[in-house]
């Protein structure tokens, strides 16, 4: 059976890590030593692990739980053999911090560790050989591994990224190597895993993203497709191209019926077909009271507030408002929106919208009789 060595707090100060052959010694064979805190400090310049490199010979395996892992190299140039392993029920362990005691010395790292952890070097010096690996998780905007502090690093073996859990919007970076506070140089054989270099740049293209690792930031960024917006899928519909008379722009009005491209977008319209009026404005007796009425044709799932103006909140680029007035200068009557059987009937016998689009009826509070000179409008932005 396998020994385990657990260290969790205080200093372990030792030259090397050893093991009895397999059935050899107390439990015999291979043994498992789990960091969760504390420092390990290697006093010898040969120090090493078992790695069960040879047949016949044990195994240490050594995890990183969520305490994480604090090497000093005692002011020594020492070798970490065996990987550093992801351990532990969280999805980030502590991590690796390299302690300098006794004028810092050098950790070199030389096999594929899998710890997703912090690498945190504030004195002495971390070289990741060419054997070597170090993991990144990355997941939200800017949140992930990072290999940070103030130290030297010397990156000559491989970095491996898991994009598993990361967010794919257009834009989203990762600073993995914090080159602006470390001493960071990367070797002729570094390299990023599954990725390919131009120069310093490192790419590797996934589908429709686009992944790019930077040398001289230490930076991962995304390139990844954008959405097109529903004004420009609108556009593209309704054969807005660009071509003479077929102009985009929100602010354009190809047809040249007074109505632009976004009042067109908003209200439902044809931009290449003059509509003329897109709304609907009547008088509505609505539970046996006469009110002045408009009706438009919004976004579906446009949702109106406001005590004197009814203002929709911002929807797929377009904020609406609906007025009235008494006199075509105050617009501060108040405007509320109707329903009821009355309002049914009277938009089930308007054409049939395009999907996307919802007719809604608004009235003045006031109602006709009490206000009989009275307007209402509609701006769309």
């Amino acid at each position: 059976t396998a020994a385990t060595y657990n260290h969790s707090g205080g200093t372990l100060s030792i030259p090397a890590i050893t093991r009895d052959a397999v059935g050899g010694g107390a439990g015999g064979g291979n043994g498992i030593l789990n960091f969760d805190g504390g420092i390990l400090q290697i006093t010898s310049s040969s120090f090493t692990v078992p790695d069960g490199s040879e047949n016949g010979l044990p195994l240490v395996t050594c995890n990183i739980k969520e305490g994480g892992a604090t090497i000093d190299p005692y002011g020594l140039a020492v070798g970490f053999n065996v990987p550093l392993r992801h351990s532990g029920t969280a999805t980030f362990d502590g991590g690796l911090t390299l302690a300098g005691t006794n004028g810092g010395g050098t950790l070199t790292l030389s096999a594929a560790n899998t710890y997703n952890g912090d690498t945190v070097v504030n004195s002495g010096a971390l070289n990741l050989a060419s054997t070597g690996q170090l993991a990144f998780t990355i997941g939200a905007n800017g949140v992930g591994t990072r290999l940070r502090g103030t130290g030297t690093v010397i990156l000559d073996g491989t970095l491996v990224i898991d994009r598993t859990a990361a967010d794919l919007t257009n834009g989203n970076s990762w600073q993995l190597v914090a080159n602006s506070t470390l001493n960071a140089s990367y070797g002729a054989t570094f390299a990023v895993s599954g990725f390919t270099k131009n120069g310093g740049v490192w790419t590797l293209v996934d589908g429709a993203n686009t992944w790019t690792f930077s040398e001289s930031t230490g930076a991962l960024s995304l390139q990844a497709p954008v959405a097109a917006s529903p004004y420009s899928f609108w556009v593209s519909s309704k054969g807005l191209d660009g071509s003479a008379g077929r102009d985009p722009a929100p602010s354009a009005d190809p047809d040249q019926d007074g109505l632009s491209n976004l009042l067109e977008f908003a209200l439902g319209g044809a931009p290449l077909n003059a509509d003329g009026s897109l709304t609907q404005a009547r008088a509505l007796s609505i539970g046996g009271t006469p009110y002045l009425t408009l009706t438009i044709a919004a976004r579906t799932g446009a949702h109106f507030t406001g005590s004197a103006a009814q203002v929709s909140d911002v929807i797929d680029g377009v904020t609406y408002t609906i007025e009235a007035s008494a006199d075509l200068s105050a617009w501060t009557v108040p405007v509320v929106e109707a329903t009821g059987t009355e309002v049914s009937a009277l938009q089930a016998g308007l054409p049939v919208l395009e999907s996307g689009w919802t007719y809604r009826t608004f009235r003045t509070s006031a109602s006709l009789t009490t206000t009989p000179r009275i307007f209402l409008r509609t701006r769309a932005e």
